[in-house]
């Protein structure tokens, strides 16, 4: 516990929520009231705080109120993935498996085994001197209430899919997409309907967000927590694929009125109601019941903060001001959307791609070779499995039939394997082109600071230091012993030639400095969710000083717009509705609003 009221703070976070109401002066109101003052943000949604006041008869206490929230408190929790610990090296190296390693081959050796919670990504980092490198998967956690019958039920069918499959660290990359759909529904049950996603790049469940970091010393000698990578696959999948509460249901005339359920593309669900497919139904709350029971596939679940992509970088920044804080980290920085091109460009990973289509129509017989060695083979790809496993650029040149044909095989070669672009720029940002981005700008909205450029060393060989310099390229200069007059007024034009190889050998970052007053926060907990007097106001940026609007009339009609950007930028808020444009945050580009 601690001076907020007595709020519990867990994992390093407090409820916002649970502290506005402890600390309003009213102990008794009714309950639409409530609602009306505190319950129409997302923690209320997420904790079912709305509903249960709705439901609610006459007054309702305060105490009342803290007593649920406790009860159905948003919890998060952190998985740390890390290198091999300096124990297990020693372990190792007098074993007699490690007979002849050095200590640094034993730490390769090991960091390489597939060993449950050991990073797996760590190949991926910048260039340069480097340290404490981690992967943190923040998680929302999973299964409860062990004793009772829906755990039983999904144990039981858990256990057979191990029984078939074997090893559990395993189990995603082998299931189908029937068993994994059944295995969610299992699991949704055991957690009274609550979410379930799995990625591809981790075998743990319900990643909201995940971290890879390191810490690096920038030229003014302070230490920066370094994030290489912040993504939400969850995040990610249900912006593309649609998320279940995307779902919109509406009733159709030439049916009699009969109810049907559309996602987010206005495409028509084939509903399952009591072991029936059917495509309308005779209620609004049948369908409901129909989409709760049975969740289409290609629908994701939503959950809290990964429907909003400003939402879960918040909450990985916090998780990182925390291990920066930790660490005793003077800074944090994170990549730039041109390191992110070239570090997952494809024209590095393989020297050409070749596909041909198939006899059924739209699905493609795709190859990739490496130093003329086939890396991958699919026979059977569509243009949305190609997006998933080879990128949205290459997707659309096989769409589009790009490449050189060769005995009736189409190739992708050299700088057409080059993909990325505005997307990772409009998400890390542009330090060469002065765009903060999506990061750059949920950072100067949660940090209360404009990002600043910073210089870290991200290629070979390293060079920050003057003497670092010289060692490299005047290795006599760092004897002055061996100094003459000559060598002491060449020196200075020598520290001119350090400026212009250091930016050679540098790279600029943005940055955001860690405060006394960020450190306080951290210790005294941080918010989980946004703070604020009503939980219920619309939008993470105001349109005040980010949405730049034109041909505005005053108008007493205010409601939610949302408007969505090509860089992945998606912003809600409420806004005058004559407001016609909005500019992107990230890449200051104009858009045109859209009601919601």
């Amino acid at each position: 516990m601690n001076s907020r009221e007595n709020i519990e703070v867990i994992n390093g976070f407090y409820s916002p929520l649970e502290k506005v109401i402890a600390e309003s002066k009213q102990d008794k109101l009714p309950s639409k009231q409530w609602i009306d003052k505190f319950a129409r943000g997302e923690e209320a949604k997420w904790t079912s705080l709305t509903e249960w006041l709705s439901e609610q008869q006459g007054s309702v206490s305060k105490s009342e109120i803290l007593e649920f929230l406790s009860e159905n408190r948003i919890e998060i929790e952190e998985i740390v993935k890390d290198g091999a610990s300096e124990d297990e090296i020693d372990i190792f190296l007098n074993d007699e498996a490690g007979e002849g390693y050095t200590r640094e081959e034993a730490r390769d050796y090991l960091e390489n085994d597939d060993i449950e919670g050991r990073r797996k990504y760590s190949q991926y980092q910048l260039a340069g001197e480097k340290e404490n490198y981690k992967e943190i998967l923040i998680t929302m956690p999973n299964v409860k209430n062990l004793g009772d019958k829906a755990y039983k039920e999904y144990k039981k069918y858990y256990d057979s899919l191990i029984e078939k499959y074997g090893e559990s660290g395993r189990l995603s990359k082998k299931i189908t997409k029937e068993e994994e759909y059944n295995l969610s529904k299992f699991n949704r049950k055991v957690q009274g309907n609550k979410v379930f996603f799995r990625s591809s790049h981790w075998d743990e469940p319900n990643i909201i967000v995940h971290l890879r970091l390191n810490t690096r010393i920038d030229t003014e000698g302070d230490k920066v927590l370094f994030i290489e990578e912040i993504q939400s696959d969850w995040g990610e999948i249900g912006r593309k694929e649609g998320f279940l509460e995307d779902i919109f249901i509406k009733s159709i005339p030439q049916y009699n009125g009969f109810y049907a359920a559309f996602d987010k593309k206005g495409r028509k669900i084939l509903l399952k109601y009591k072991g029936e497919r059917i495509e309308y139904l005779k209620t609004k709350e049948m369908v409901l019941e129909a989409l709760k029971e049975n969740p289409p596939l290609g629908i994701i679940d939503s959950a809290p903060f990964v429907t909003d992509t400003n939402d879960w970088v918040k909450l990985g920044l916090k998780v990182a001001l925390k291990e920066a804080v930790s660490q005793g980290c003077d800074k944090i920085a994170w990549a730039t959307g041109e390191q992110e091109n070239d570090r997952y460009s494809l024209e590095k990973q393989v020297d050409e791609i070749s596909y041909l289509e198939t006899k059924e129509k739209g699905i493609y017989d795709v190859k990739a070779t490496k130093d003329r060695k086939e890396v991958f083979a699919d026979g059977k790809m569509d243009l949305k499995k190609i997006e998933a496993t080879l990128g949205k650029d290459i997707a659309k040149k096989i769409s589009n039939g790009d490449g050189e044909v060769n005995r009736g095989i189409t190739f992708i070669t050299g700088k057409d394997l080059k993909v990325g672009g505005k997307g990772m720029i409009g998400f890390y940002g542009s330090t060469s082109e002065g765009k903060l981005g999506i990061i750059g700008n949920v950072a100067k909205s949660l940090f209360k600071q404009e990002p600043q450029k910073i210089y870290i060393a991200t290629k070979e060989p390293n060079i920050i230091t003057f003497k670092e310099y010289l060692s490299l390229y005047h290795d006599i200069y760092t004897e002055p012993s061996k100094w003459d007059s000559e060598n002491v007024n060449e020196l200075e034009e020598l520290k001119k030639d350090y400026e212009d190889k250091k930016k050679e050998h540098l790279s600029t970052q943005y940055s955001i400095d860690i405060t006394p007053e960020l450190e306080q926060k951290v210790k005294t907990g941080l918010e989980l969710f946004r703070e604020g007097g009503n939980v219920g106001n619309v939008g993470t940026f105001s349109p005040i000083g980010y949405v730049k609007s034109y041909g505005v009339r005053p108008t007493n009609r205010s409601h939610d717009m949302i408007a969505e950007c090509d860089c992945k930028g998606a912003f809600t808020f409420n806004s005058q509705k004559r407001h016609k444009m909005w500019e992107c945050p990230c890449c200051n580009e104009l858009k045109k609003m859209n009601h919601k």
